[in-house]
């Protein structure tokens, strides 16, 4: 189950998509009375599975590629939304939730232009 969906120079991406199973699924043990940390850190895992994903573009067909590409950036994106509002302390100011907000929109529009470059390149050659 590890081998055979991906294009045989990559055939070790089995082992990214199992760390990210084990990076989603711990946080709740760790951070179960903080949700904000908790949302941080998924989101965190996310990212650099998709910065991996689009390094290795592992999937046989481009399509797959793209596919999963998106679906990783979708949820980054709604936790990026979802902790822009939640659970900052009183003493952090909006300066702080703003510059959160914009850094999290930001890294999604640069792996976005990567995705789109990456995709175009692969269609190319």
């Amino acid at each position: 189950f590890l081998l055979h969906r991906f294009r045989p120079n990559r055939w070790s991406f089995g082992l990214v998509i199992l760390g990210k199973g084990w990076g989603v699924s711990l946080p709740p043990v760790f951070f179960a009375n903080q949700p904000s940390l908790l949302q941080l850190f998924i989101m965190l895992v996310l990212q650099l599975y998709l910065c991996i994903l689009l390094w290795c573009m592992p999937w046989k067909a481009p399509l797959l590629n793209l596919a999963d590409v998106t679906s990783t950036a979708l949820l980054v994106a709604l936790l990026g939304v979802f902790l822009s509002g939640a659970g900052f302390d009183t003493h952090t100011t909006d300066g702080l939730q703003l510059f959160v907000s914009s850094c999290i929109v930001g890294s999604l529009l640069l792996a976005t232009l990567v995705a789109a470059v990456n995709f175009a390149h692969w269609i190319i050659s």
